[in-house]
């Protein structure tokens, strides 16, 4: 394949929705919300921590842990710690073993940002399908 090619494809890939999905405006929005494993969380969490913004973690359930949920839960929980400048937005119920503000349903998750996001914040998305984090408005 010409190298140009290559070059091409890669200067115009767009990730699919919620897959990764960066945009920056007023915010800067990590949209991951497609689906979740602890695997993925972490690496994306280590990146965050460096940045100097303010930043809103926005976690649900991961639903796929089985058994281990309340092990891997709590896992993130303890990095989440070392994370500073932060508010971790949560929904769920495996989520309890994560310290931060629980919402119910989405509805009442944007209510909330629309009111509280400060402007050139991080905005970090990630959780199960199930969760329909895709529903975040920013």
């Amino acid at each position: 394949i010409p190298i140009k090619n290559i070059s091409n494809s890669i200067k115009n890939y767009k990730p699919e929705i919620g897959r990764l999905n960066i945009k920056k405006d007023k915010y800067e929005v990590i949209d991951d919300s497609y689906n979740s494993s602890y695997e993925a969380v972490i690496p994306v969490l280590k990146t965050i921590r460096k940045s100097k913004k303010y930043k809103y973690i926005i976690l649900g359930d991961i639903l796929e842990l089985g058994s281990y949920s309340k092990k891997y839960h709590k896992k993130i929980n303890k990095y989440l710690k070392k994370i500073k400048n932060k508010e971790v937005i949560l929904i769920g119920t495996a989520v309890k073993y994560i310290k931060g503000i629980r919402f119910e349903n989405v509805d009442d998750i944007n209510a909330y940002l629309k009111n509280n996001l400060k402007e050139n914040s991080l905005i970090y998305i990630k959780g199960s399908r199930k969760m329909n984090l895709d529903k975040i408005k920013i």
